[in-house]
């Protein structure tokens, strides 16, 4: 259970925010107390994660999306479902964002979200609308994110006839959310920037589902189908590598046994040389010899007759 510490935050509004349906009773596990007395935060708060398939796979999408955009980075936090606690010593003061992301926090896992622990609330806050959440996503859940200082707020629609708009994205100006333009794209709904992310929020070619532009590289964030794609991509693009790194491998053994032949052919090739040119040399002696003999025959034999 995390430590207590001795400032205590307290939300401007503490009666918003609530994680259960209003008029519905909180669980009666929303308040245990250790057995020495301490306030213990439950990490569920009774209801589903999803109340239906739109729901979930939007969720999981953009909280996957999201966490390996952000994976660089020890100081992010990124996650779906958590439930957030914004007053110490009183549990039933919790939130629960759909998707979560929390800059200059430590990385890793958690059982849930202690603000006053923490230092600060989400920076992002992402509300995918359902048929039993999409009064508390209109109604509740912007003013509290407001008072907790929450920078960006969006809402998106993944069923198109919950919302007024299937995709709104807001960012806090002076304790108040202040809408943010939306893009009309030629074909494929709208495009709202978010400056906490550095991304772009938009709906992909269809128009059926939620995308994330990454302005600065100039392509969408992958979604998990798409990773597994890409994944098997570079598996065989890798595999297609190594064959070819053993080709190569083989052609310049190959290469390496021809040079050495060439060589040793080569150097056969001088010893011969060499052969020859030491029996042109000798025959070049010999010749040169009988010439001097020829000559020195002549020599005499004219002699001899201008003798007699």
């Amino acid at each position: 259970m995390p430590g207590k510490q001795t400032d205590q935050f307290v939300a401007p509004d503490a009666d918003l925010g609530h994680s259960s349906p209003a008029g519905s009773p909180a669980p009666e596990s929303s308040e245990p107390e250790t057995a020495a007395g301490e306030v213990e935060y439950p990490c569920w708060d009774g209801r589903p994660i999803a109340d239906n398939m739109y729901q979930e796979v939007a969720n999981s999408h953009a909280t996957i999306m999201l966490t390996h955009h952000l994976r660089r980075r020890k100081d992010v936090l990124v996650a779906n479902n958590l439930l957030v606690y914004y007053v110490e010593n009183d549990p039933t003061k919790r939130v629960v964002p759909d998707v979560m992301v929390a800059l200059g926090v430590r990385g890793g896992h958690r059982m849930s979200y202690l603000v006053w622990e923490e230092g600060k609330a989400p920076d992002f806050v992402l509300e995918v609308a359902s048929p039993l959440t999409v009064e508390e996503d209109l109604k509740e859940k912007p003013p509290l994110y407001a008072r907790l200082g929450v920078r960006e707020f969006f809402r998106y629609d993944p069923i198109g006839n919950l919302l007024p708009v299937r995709l709104y994205g807001a960012r806090l100006v002076g304790g108040r959310f202040n809408p943010l333009r939306a893009e009309r794209l030629p074909g494929a709904g709208l495009s709202i920037h978010s400056e906490v992310l550095g991304l772009d929020l938009r709906f992909d070619e269809a128009g059926e589902r939620l995308r994330m532009w990454d302005p600065v590289e100039r392509e969408y964030l992958l979604t998990p189908k798409e990773t597994r794609a890409e994944t098997v991509r570079l598996q065989r693009e890798t595999a297609r590598l190594r064959r070819e790194r053993l080709r190569i491998q083989d052609e310049t053994v190959r290469l390496r046994h021809e040079t050495a032949r060439a060589r040793a052919e080569t150097a056969g090739l001088e010893d011969e040389a060499a052969g020859a040119r030491k029996e042109t040399e000798q025959r070049q002696r010999e010749t040169h010899g009988q010439c001097n003999a020829s000559n020195a025959r002549v020599v005499l034999d004219e002699e001899l007759r201008r003798s007699q």
